[in-house]
């Protein structure tokens, strides 16, 4: 009785194991973990990938009246509610380098962005967390443009 009640246990939990890796298998859901561990740089991290990187972009993720207003020079806009539309994704180039950035520290918009060009293959994917407030404040080259 007491093998028949292993066995039985056993069978369960493989039968558990089992069912699992055969429904994370179909979705990636363990491989989309992997990708999103997010690659945060400081001013200085950009500022050195600024002069020596030739394939970067930079991708302010704010609104476009934010984006006029002040952004990093050279740095494009894509808002964050654009970059999940599949149009925007395809006009860039998965072998480029990327930098994210949004307001301050505080601001979720970068990371967020971050992660779904992770999601979507992109493998050189930065985040610059602190924004273009601290660029701002630490007078590093910004630029303006119409709405």
């Amino acid at each position: 009785m007491k093998k028949l009640s292993l066995i039985l246990v056993l069978m369960a939990v493989f039968s558990v194991i089992t069912i699992d890796a055969i429904a994370c298998s179909g979705c990636g859901c363990q491989a989309k973990k992997a990708e999103q561990k997010v690659n945060y740089i400081d001013k200085t991290e950009m500022q050195k990938m600024i002069k020596d990187q030739k394939n970067l972009v930079i991708i302010d993720v704010l609104s476009p009246a934010s984006y006029a207003k002040s952004h990093v020079k050279g740095a494009i806009s894509i808002p964050l509610d654009k970059l999940h539309d599949d149009s925007v994704l395809k006009t860039l180039d998965k072998d480029k380098t990327y930098i994210v950035y949004c307001a301050n520290k505080k601001c979720q918009a970068s990371t967020k962005g971050a992660k779904i060009l992770l999601e979507h293959g992109y493998k050189n994917v930065y985040d610059y967390k602190n924004g273009i407030a601290e660029w701002k404040e630490e007078n590093l080259p910004t630029e303006t443009s119409k709405p």
